[in-house]
């Protein structure tokens, strides 16, 4: 028999129920969207390539932390390079910030996104720009100096997270792992001059390579995702 119009109402609404759920259990995911779209309009690289003038306002560079001006850190993570970068940054947010949250939680997708961003920070601009600066190295003078922005820190935590959280066997979330981290290392190559932006691609790649391992970490941190799920 046909569906009544009752049945009908009840159908629509359990729907729209469940498609509310859905969108509630990522909103983190979705805020990050909006205030990377936000920051599009408001720098005009949802239509072009972020200018150099405002790079060297919103951008982060290591040198900033002993500048007292960490207040680039966060202001760095919402804002692109315009064009390809910020479709890039786009899916990666939807997909890896996403699947972590749906797996792990608000809180813990949150925390891991931003926590990895401002730990890749202080351990690429301590342990490695500042280490090679006071080395004499001028590779770390570049780098300390080298302005970059883009969420990518805090995406590829919370991929390490999302990747530890599946529900498959150990050994197939460590190949995952190690297979990612593999190919970050090879798309880190050293720029054999010091243009400024291959130093920034250079500083890039180093914070991807400290990021994936502290998101995969920050799992252990709860519950032991790790170890579950064999």
């Amino acid at each position: 028999m046909p569906a009544s119009g009752s049945e009908k109402h009840d159908r629509l609404r359990s729907a729209l129920h469940a498609a509310a759920a859905a969108l509630w259990r990522v909103r983190f995911t979705l805020l990050m969207l909006l205030s990377l779209r936000l920051a599009a309009w408001l720098t005009g690289t949802h239509l072009g390539t972020l200018s150099a003038a405002m790079l060297q306002r919103v951008g982060f560079a290591p040198k900033d932390l002993w500048q007292m001006e960490s207040w680039r850190a966060v202001s760095s993570a919402l804002v692109t390079g315009g064009g390809a970068s910020y479709r890039l940054a786009v899916v990666a947010m939807a997909a890896f910030v996403g699947a972590a949250e749906w797996q792990r939680g608000t809180t813990r997708a949150a925390a891991t996104f931003w926590g990895v961003h401002f730990a890749t920070i202080l351990v690429e601009s301590f342990a490695v720009a500042l280490a090679l600066h006071l080395s004499g190295d001028a590779l770390g003078t570049a780098l300390a100096a080298a302005r970059d922005v883009g969420p990518s820190a805090g995406y590829f935590g919370c991929l390490g997270l999302a990747i530890v959280s599946a529900p498959v066997d150990r050994r197939v979330r460590f190949a995952l792992v190690a297979a990612v981290f593999a190919a970050l290392l090879a798309t880190l190559t050293i720029p054999v001059s010091q243009v400024a932006e291959e130093v920034g691609e250079l500083s890039a790649g180093i914070a991807h390579l400290i990021a994936l391992p502290l998101g995969v970490a920050s799992s252990w941190i709860a519950r032991g995702a790790w170890s579950a799920g064999r």
